[in-house]
């Protein structure tokens, strides 16, 4: 009996030992195996993006540091391995320079357990260079993912797009949100809303639904983008880029992409909505308002777009109203217009203008 029962305390002793032996090799091990992988996977491809980069990594167990020193991008970042506070498998926090946009960028981070993600960045300004320049006052931007889903908001106080030649788009209060989730299986619903306002007048927002859409496709579609955008026009490889993305547009279409315009909204005084899809040709546009606030958005961006001079643009969408008008698609009253873009106008139009 007495053996029995020290037997019976020397097992438990011994579970007490593994446990807390399992315990411990978890909370020091996992951290270094994190650490490990960071490392493992980061460094190569950062030796291949930014070649002339000076990188340094100061590894530790429970933490890692990393400092980038590169023509357009300076970073200092810090990585925690199974960090507690923020809670996370991963966490990272620090700032990014950001040379050819003039921009300091605050970032910081945390992955979970089950891929649970999550991703902060803001900055004082930002700006996009190019013909067409591009300029955010304090920018910020917020990505999550988990439950088999990723979200996307950002907004910035103000942005402003202008060119050399006088056209301007200035906009306050921006704010952009999207959304990815399984629809089904194999297909995916993407929804996209955007919101803004010009000088003293109302808010203007859309948004955008693209249903039905074949993952598979849109990651071929995205790869295509990708090489294509990387590659010198006219050349061989951009021939090949561009013959992906037909094969990759035409597979969305073909698996049943639906676009659905819930809303567009100018400056409170202008209204539309519709629905576009590619395999059965079916396009539905309805929507009215004030000709003059079409005129106004229409303008702008046909001339930042075209690079039209401010009046060149203007005279030239005006002329592309009036032949919607005429066609019939726009109906003009006065100030005021109604938008009917329906496929079956459309073709007896064209029937009618060849004659008998």
């Amino acid at each position: 009996m007495g053996r029995d029962v020290h037997y019976s305390r020397c097992m438990k002793k011994t579970l007490i030992v593994l446990v807390l032996t399992v315990l411990a090799v978890a909370v020091l091990g996992i951290p270094a195996l994190i650490g490990s992988m960071i490392h493992g996977q980061a460094a190569e491809s950062l030796d291949e993006a930014l070649p002339d980069a000076e990188i340094q990594w100061d590894r530790g167990w429970f933490r890692s540091a990393l400092n980038i020193a590169g023509e357009d991008l300076d970073a200092s970042l810090e990585f925690g391995h199974a960090s507690l506070s923020p809670p996370g498998w991963l966490t990272v926090d620090g700032r990014l320079i950001l040379g050819e946009l003039e921009s300091t960028v605050d970032l910081s981070g945390r992955i979970r357990p089950m891929l649970d993600a999550q991703l902060e960045a803001s900055a004082p300004s930002l700006t996009v260079p190019g013909v067409v320049t591009w300029r955010y006052a304090q920018p910020a931007l917020e990505f999550s993912s988990g439950n088999d889903r990723i979200d996307l908001l950002g907004g910035a106080e103000t942005l402003r797009i202008a060119d050399m030649l006088g056209n301007e788009l200035l906009l306050t209060d921006v704010e952009l949100r999207g959304a990815m989730a399984e629809s089904s299986s194999r297909d995916l619903e993407i929804r996209i809303g955007l919101s803004a306002r010009r000088a003293g007048l109302p808010p203007s927002r859309v948004s955008i639904v693209f249903d039905q859409v074949n993952a598979s496709a849109l990651q071929q579609l995205v790869e295509s983008l990708r090489e294509l955008s990387a590659t010198e026009s006219g050349s061989a490889s951009a021939g090949l880029a561009a013959i992906g993305l037909a094969s990759a547009w035409q597979q969305l279409v073909e698996r049943g992409l639906v676009l659905q315009l819930e809303t567009l909204e100018l400056d409170g005084d202008l209204q539309i909505d519709g629905q576009w899809v590619p395999a059965e040709g079916k396009l539905d546009i309805e929507g009215e308002g004030a000709r003059d606030v079409l005129l106004a958005w229409w303008s702008r961006i046909e001339g930042l777009i075209e690079e039209l001079p401010p009046s060149a643009a203007r005279e030239a969408t005006d002329r592309a109203l009036s032949e919607l008008e005429r066609d019939g698609h726009v109906q003009r009253t006065g100030e005021r217009i109604r938008v009917s873009l329906d496929p079956a106008l459309i073709d007896r139009r064209a029937a009618s203008s060849q004659g008998p």
